[in-house]
């Protein structure tokens, strides 16, 4: 029996939805032996809150679900804290691991900087924090909430009231919701 190799090419304003994932680039191709997609072209994810960025953009399957998204060269996640907080996380590559259909961990590495904004036990909002370091890893709870962080190498940090963190902007912030597709019959108009 001889093995096939399924490749899928698709080119100019390339437009993806369903129900837990959207997305846009200039150019996708898709190889069914590793179930990977790679977005070229101003890649942009979205999924629930988080919008995922990079210069190229691979998105690996399992099972019909996520496993992994990988953000190469200039990789940029923000997500939607609470209705006027953006956490924002940046580095050379991001690798995201997904268990279950649920973010797992965050792998930063490269020039790593996050702004995120830190809850008490009681879910309010006490402040914010920015790190700079050269990696560091995020682990996710079973609700998607960041569990723990680890810095590796250096780590610098800076404590800040909500007010302040609501400011700092790292550089390669885009937010880009208003291109998102809402809908299947959008990317089909």
């Amino acid at each position: 029996m001889q093995d096939t190799f399924q490749v899928l090419r698709a080119f100019s304003n390339v437009k993806i939805w369903s129900n837990r994932i959207q997305g846009l680039c200039d150019s996708l191709v898709y190889h069914g032996k590793d179930s990977m997609f790679s977005l070229m072209g101003t890649p942009v994810l979205w999924s629930d809150t988080t919008q995922f960025s990079g210069d190229t953009i691979d998105m690996f399957l399992a099972f019909k679900s996520i496993r992994q998204i990988q953000l190469y060269d200039n990789g940029f996640i923000l997500n939607q804290s609470a209705k006027s907080l953006e956490n924002q996380i940046k580095g050379r590559n991001i690798t995201a691991d997904f268990v279950e259909k649920k973010l797992n961990e965050v792998l930063i590495k490269g020039n790593s900087e996050s702004v995120y904004f830190i809850q008490d036990d009681s879910k309010a909002y006490i402040g914010s924090n920015y790190i700079q370091c050269s990696s560091m890893i995020m682990h996710f709870d079973s609700l998607e909430q960041v569990n723990n962080i680890d810095f590796f190498t250096k780590p610098e940090g800076q404590m800040m009231p909500i007010s302040k963190g609501k400011l700092k902007i790292l550089e390669g912030y885009n937010p880009r919701d208003a291109e998102r597709p809402k809908t299947f019959e959008e990317i089909i108009e």
